[in-house]
């Protein structure tokens, strides 16, 4: 047997394959580190799993596959849906690591049918291949306790282990700019599912509370609008009918490679709110938190265990009512009393930086995928 120099990282070569912008930010944090890396870009398995078995047993694609995954020591997959990814490192005698960051874990019954893309747990197929990707992983990295109590609901995995996701802190860090009277909010994309577990209409609610003591206010909207999905026009018929749709801005998210531009617009902002029914991290809200931005989370899933003593936490009520009487009380909070809001301030970027900055989730990896490597070469 041939022994290979471990503390030598370009020596371990391991594939990245590529679902999410999550995948791709370790991928970042593994050509750091020095790892010889492969990338492999798969269909969504949320909202087409049979279509990324289909590309699995293409002859052509699996003679390709094994030509350059052979050498492979080992996989890495976001989501506890890729069972595909499993399934082929098992063919292939490869250990096997998922990571499970999203819905494809949510257990809770208030997703039904109606939130079927994002959430595994609405359709039979998906649950399965969830459960079956969960069990027969090599190693399971969960991105929070939430994340991981629920893993361990659909298949008990005595590898799972909490790697909290990370925030890029050279990045996203407290500058001094011109604080604008904004009020923030970000949702991934803008589909009417969204809509209700995001919290915004209830968020509009609260803010129509806000605008009578502080009219100076606006509310930012920022997320990608989906034409076609009816969310946007939703939204802003109800704004209009709350009379704040000229407080309310609308804006696109920030693209890949623009994080120094995100971070100083963050930085310009004076409230952050993640009004979400559920979240199984919260990386935007850390990356608000990080730059000095304090926040207001709601009471659910992952969100308070984020957050811990360094913001504000607001009862989320019913899905699509929420409790916008609290919400707005919360809001009003930081925007009266300013040693609570210095106080706050300092306390997130403290936390962001102590529990979930990139160096943490990177040490934490690599101690992993060595632990992988050492068993698999023996």
């Amino acid at each position: 047997m041939i022994k290979m120099d471990l503390k030598n990282q370009s020596n371990i070569r391991i594939c990245v394959f590529h679902r999410s912008i999550h995948g791709a930010r370790d991928e970042t944090i593994f050509n750091e580190i020095g790892y010889n890396v492969i990338v492999y870009s798969l269909p969504d398995l949320l909202s087409s799993p049979i279509k990324s078995f289909k590309c699995l047993f293409r002859p052509l694609q699996w003679s390709k596959w094994y030509k350059k995954l052979k050498c492979v020591d080992v996989f890495f997959a976001w989501w506890a849906i890729s069972f595909d990814v499993v399934l082929l490192s098992k063919i292939m005698g490869k250990p096997c690591i998922i990571v499970a960051g999203g819905g494809e874990i949510e257990t809770s019954k208030d997703l039904s049918k109606e939130y079927s893309y994002a959430y595994a747990n609405s359709h039979i197929l998906k649950k399965w291949m969830t459960k079956l990707t969960l069990k027969f992983a090599d190693k399971v990295i969960s991105v929070s306790n939430y994340t991981k109590e629920n893993a361990d609901k659909i298949a008990k995995n005595p590898t799972n282990e909490v790697v909290y996701n990370s925030i890029d802190t050279e990045k996203f860090k407290p500058v001094k700019v011109e604080k604008k009277p904004y009020i923030l909010t970000t949702v991934a994309f803008m589909i009417n599912s969204v809509t209700n577990t995001k919290g915004i209409l209830p968020l509009f609610e609260a803010f129509t509370k806000i605008t009578i003591k502080h009219p100076e206010y606006r509310l930012v909207y920022l997320g990608n609008s989906y034409e076609g999905t009816g969310a946007k026009g939703i939204i802003k018929k109800r704004a209009k009918e709350l009379g704040i749709l000229d407080k309310v801005i609308f804006m696109d998210f920030f693209k890949t490679g623009e994080e120094y531009a995100y971070a100083n617009f963050l930085n310009q902002c004076k409230i952050y709110v993640q009004y979400s029914w559920n979240e199984t991290f919260g990386v935007a809200m850390c990356e608000a938190m990080v730059c000095g931005v304090p926040v207001v989370a709601s009471n659910r899933t992952a969100l308070p265990e984020v957050v811990g003593n360094a913001g504000l936490i607001a009862d989320r009520g019913e899905m699509e009512k929420g409790n916008p009487d609290d919400l707005a009380e919360k809001i009003e909070m930081l925007i009266n009393d300013e040693n609570l809001y210095n106080k706050l301030s300092k306390k997130g970027v403290e936390r962001v930086r102590n529990n979930f900055s990139k160096e943490i989730r990177k040490q934490k990896l690599k101690r992993i995928i060595k632990e992988m490597v050492s068993k698999s070469r023996k």
